[in-house]
């Protein structure tokens, strides 16, 4: 019979053998990850934002380092760069501490150590390179200090030389100071002996070169050719057509003095004169000493007319004060004796209205400012003023005083112009010569015009009057006797102040034991009251702003 299939009531413990079992899914599979990457990711972006904050921070440091670094060295004011010479030496230190200062200051700022660690590295570099730089600038002011100190050096020997030339030996004893010094100054600075003699040589010429100039500036020309005979040798060639010039010049000029004064001393007129001057053979000395003797002639004429107006003049005032009264009771007899008639007729009429007033007044008007500009005083008031009415005598006058100041030609008392006289004397100093085509003498000429204006200006604004010409004369001389030295590479030329160029000035200088002690009293007086102080060389310059007549440059240095 059929059997009933029977099933099995009992699970079996074994999977189905097709079914396969696997690993449940990481939960990255679902949008989650595991803690240490979440860890690992927070750290980074940590680390990411602290180097950015450390950048920035250290940024901004170096950046003001940096500012300070360039503030140090290049300041207009106070920077390294201003400080000069013997400054530079004594300031390197203070200039290093005060950057070492700023490094410390800023490093003081920073957060952390790897702000810190990263601002030294930068502060080392640029350390380095502010040292580098106070080195390279104090090595420079080194060499010029040592350079300026020798050309100081070498410019007082000259000067010792120059001054004292007189005194046996001082000369050559100079010339060997300046030897040594130039040769211990050129080893130092790693000079060729080539060029280290070449410096020598050139020295040694100037400084003969200064003496004979001293020489023939003295009146010494026969002196000074003996001297250029004896060392003519020890002249560069480029110097040796100089020498030789100024000394042709000098002793022209010293025969022609020596010559003028023989013949003025046994003649009474000019044309005595010339006639004597004519027997000298050299056609340029005898151009010279009628040259001179014309001038003297010139001179000797002003002053005597010059003593006429004054002598007249003074008699005028006389009458004008004793109305009514005879001149020849009035003025002492040694004065009236002198008077010409004309003169004495102006003295009698002087308290009356003129006579013939139409022909005196209409003579007088129609002549020309420059004709009115030449009359002197006792040629107008004689010839015109003493013929005219009251009304008329007081035009005239208005008229002939405005004609002697606007005249460019005349001075008011003078027989010379001015432009003359100022022409004549330097020409006698060796500082100008007629037809010149040279700059330098033809500025010499402009500026001692300008000085001159300005000296006559001065006097006229003290003494309420123009100087006559006497006094012209003698503030001509007294500005070609303020004398000073312009400074030079080797040679300092002795020139008038009054010759100077605007940058002249500046280099202008002038020996201490030259300045006068009341004038050192002067300083020291005004400087105390001003709680200020001076030095030797404050004192120099304040003496040649004071002989240059340059107030305002001169109070505003005594103040400093």
């Amino acid at each position: 019979m059929p059997t009933v299939p029977r099933y099995q009531t009992r699970v079996n413990e074994f999977a189905t053998p097709s079914v396969r079992m696997s690993a449940p899914n990481d939960i990255e599979a679902f949008g989650g990850g595991s803690t240490q990457q979440v860890v690992n990711n927070a750290v980074s972006y940590f680390e990411d934002e602290n180097q950015k904050a450390d950048d920035v921070i250290t940024t901004g440091a170096f950046s003001k380092l940096v500012q300070l670094k360039n503030d140090l060295i290049y300041n207009p004011e106070s920077g390294l760069q201003t400080k000069k010479g013997e400054n530079a030496l004594k300031a390197q230190d203070d200039f290093r501490e005060k950057f070492k200062k700023g490094i410390d200051e800023l490093e003081s700022g920073l957060h952390n150590d790897t702000q810190r660690y990263i601002f030294k590295k930068m502060s080392l570099d640029q350390e380095s390179q502010f040292d580098s730089s106070i080195q390279k600038h104090v090595y420079a002011e080194t060499i010029e200090l040592d350079n300026q100190n020798t050309r100081t050096a070498l410019n007082e020997s000259l000067n010792d030389a120059v001054l004292n030339y007189a005194n046996p030996g001082t000369i050559q004893k100079n010339i060997q100071i300046q030897t040594a010094l130039i040769k211990a100054n050129g080893e130092r600075n790693g000079e060729s002996s080539d060029v280290i003699k070449e410096k020598i040589n050139a020295s040694v010429s100037q400084t003969h070169m200064a003496v004979i100039d001293r020489m023939l500036n003295n009146d010494q020309d026969m002196l000074a050719k003996q001297y250029f005979e004896q060392i003519k040798k020890q002249i560069t060639g480029q110097d040796i057509a100089s020498v030789e010039k100024s000394l042709q010049t000098g002793t022209l000029r010293g025969e022609s003095q020596r010559q003028t004064e023989k013949i003025m001393a046994k003649v009474s007129t000019l044309t005595e004169a010339r006639s004597e001057a004519r027997k000298i053979e050299n056609p340029e000395l005898q151009d010279m000493i009628i040259s001179r003797l014309e001038s003297r002639f010139k001179e000797l004429n002003d002053l005597e007319q010059q003593d006429k107006d004054n002598m007249f003049f003074n008699a005028f005032e006389m009458m004008k004060e004793n109305k009514g009264a005879s001149p020849i009771d009035i003025i002492p007899p040694s004065v009236y004796s002198k008077l010409g008639t004309q003169e004495r007729l102006v003295l009698e009429r002087i308290n009356d209205p003129g006579t013939d007033d139409v022909n005196q007044w209409v003579d007088f008007i129609n002549k020309s400012p420059d004709e009115i500009s030449k009359l002197n005083k006792s040629e107008f008031y004689a010839y015109y003023w003493s013929g005219m009415t009251e009304a008329h005598r007081k035009q005239a006058v208005d008229i002939w005083n405005s004609a002697k100041q606007d005249s460019s030609s005349e001075p008011v008392n003078g027989f010379f112009t001015i432009k003359e006289r100022i022409k004549n004397t330097l020409i006698d100093n060796g500082l100008y010569e007629d037809g010149t085509k040279k700059d330098n003498l033809k500025n010499n000429l402009h500026k001692m015009e300008s000085v001159i204006d300005q000296r006559f200006q001065e006097f006229e604004r003290i003494n309420k009057r123009k100087p006559d010409a006497v006094e012209q004369q003698k503030i001509i001389d007294d500005e070609l006797i303020k004398k000073v030295f312009v400074r030079r590479l080797f040679k300092d030329p002795v020139k008038p102040i009054s010759t100077l160029s605007e940058s002249e000035l500046k280099k202008a200088y002038v020996d201490l034991k030259d300045i006068p002690d009341d004038f050192i009293k002067q300083v020291s007086d005004r400087t105390r009251a001003l709680n200020a102080t001076y030095s030797e060389e404050k004192l120099k310059k304040l003496y040649v702003l004071y002989l240059a007549g340059r107030n305002k440059d001169y109070e505003d240095l005594i103040i400093k």
